[in-house]
């Protein structure tokens, strides 16, 4: 046990009872989550509760010292809790009015919990206060220490100092997951050795189903509000997008937060999952992402706002199975240039998709790979001219429009065609748009 006491900030003083494992890279650090166990002790006599202090030689401010005694556990009675760390259940086996002194001023046990909390940025939880945050950032997972803060870092509402014991049981950060929107996921369990399925993945992939718990989070207790058990289809078309990103990155087992961008919280526990069979060979390969492609043409024929996750499923076939299927390029470069074709129709339908949703952004980013695969395809600076039109880059979206038409003479395409209409209609537009 560390007998000499150091000092987080001049109003919060620490003693580390057990030290965290320096090994593990458990550091916490701000807007990172940690599941902690606390138990803060507050005096009953707030006119008497200004603590043990001593004044400090450089600038004569004063700072509270926690007992020696309690530090040691000689007078530190805590409360006794019991947390399933799955599903967050907590079972309080505390006993009432416990108490401890400080310099003869009794200190009562005013709360113990376990929970868990987004650091740094001021949890809106009711055991939050003011001194929790930089308490925190001065710990690691598994360490265990006394703090003693004055009335300025203890709770808002109350004028007294408060004593506190901490344990940090888990720390854990970010994981970004990229898609047309942003979601942010914090892995709270995930097992130690996953167990892949019958075809190897290890977590769900487009077109399996997936069975799991979901609780929506109230962002102000970070208590769950209501949830329910689900089935659903990987990537399908009425199936949300950040549910669909959330679950295709969880194991078997995992426990996870989820917060997209809308700002709400979600609770996902993935129970298991069943995967579509990968295909084999490069025939298939291709008869599924037939079928995915006339799937997303169809939903877009009928203007359905999720039509581009067909596409998208397409992709990942794609890219997941072609080094399988294809382990030496050089040495079948007729199935490689099949397959770069495909990918760039599957990449230019992305693009359409998201432009008739208003993805202007993505749009673009997809028009772009695709004319990366193969620029003669006209459509796709087509496309990106009209995405970013959509944001008003009129200049830009000129000179891909000027592109489009110098592929058009390329190729020997009549100037009474609908490809040309459908250029000139967009410049009318832009020039609508500029002269406004």
């Amino acid at each position: 046990m560390a007998s000499s006491i150091e000092y987080v900030h001049k109003d919060l003083a620490k003693l580390v009872v057990k030290h965290g494992d320096i090994d593990v890279p458990g550091v916490v650090q701000l807007h990172s989550r940690a599941i902690i166990n606390i138990c803060v002790f507050q005096t009953s006599d707030a006119q008497a509760s200004r603590g043990r202090r001593h004044n400090t030689s450089s600038s004569g401010s004063q700072q509270v010292v926690p007992n020696a005694e309690i530090a040691e556990g000689k007078n530190l009675r805590l409360q006794t809790m019991i947390v399933d760390a799955v599903d967050g259940s907590i079972f309080d086996q505390a006993q009432p009015n416990v108490s401890i002194s400080v310099s003869d001023r009794p200190y009562t046990c005013i709360g113990s919990t376990v929970q868990e909390v987004l650091v740094g940025l001021g949890d809106m939880s009711s055991s939050y206060f003011a001194g929790l945050d930089l308490a925190l950032l001065s710990m690691r997972k598994g360490e265990e220490s006394i703090f003693a803060a004055t009335h300025r870092l203890g709770y808002a509402l109350c004028s007294s100092d408060i004593i506190f014991k901490l344990t940090v049981a888990e720390v854990y950060g970010e994981i970004e997951l990229v898609a047309p929107r942003k979601i942010t996921k914090h892995i709270v369990h995930r097992p130690i050795e996953p167990v892949p399925d019958a075809y190897g993945f290890l977590t769900p992939v487009y077109g399996g189903q997936a069975i799991f718990l979901l609780s929506e989070i109230d962002r102000f207790t970070e208590k769950p509000i209501k949830g329910a058990g689900e089935t659903v289809e990987i990537g399908g078309p009425d199936v949300p997008e950040w549910k669909t990103e959330a679950l295709m990155s969880m194991q078997a087992g995992e426990y996870s937060t989820v917060r997209i961008e809308s700002g709400a919280v979600y609770k996902l526990r993935l129970k298991e999952f069943t995967n579509p069979e990968p295909p084999r060979t490069i025939a298939k390969l291709r008869e599924k992402i037939d079928q995915l492609k006339k799937s997303g043409n169809d939903l877009i024929s009928r203007k359905h706002s999720r039509a581009h996750v067909r596409y998208q499923a397409g992709l990942f076939w794609l890219k997941l199975m072609q080094p399988r299927l294809i382990p030496k390029p050089d040495q079948d470069p007729e199935s490689v240039a099949q397959l770069m074709e495909l990918e760039s129709l599957l990449e230019g339908n992305l693009s359409h998709a998201l432009l008739e949703e208003g993805l202007y952004e993505s749009a673009i980013d997809h028009a772009t790979r695709a004319l990366s695969l193969n620029a003669k395809a006209f459509k796709n600076y087509f496309r990106r001219a009209k995405a970013k039109k959509g944001l008003r880059q009129f200049q830009a979206a000129i000179a891909d429009l000027n592109r489009a038409e110098d592929v058009l003479e390329s190729l020997k395409i009549l100037r009474e065609s609908s490809e040309w209409k459908s250029i000139d209609d967009v410049r009318f537009e832009i020039d609508c748009e500029m002269s406004a």
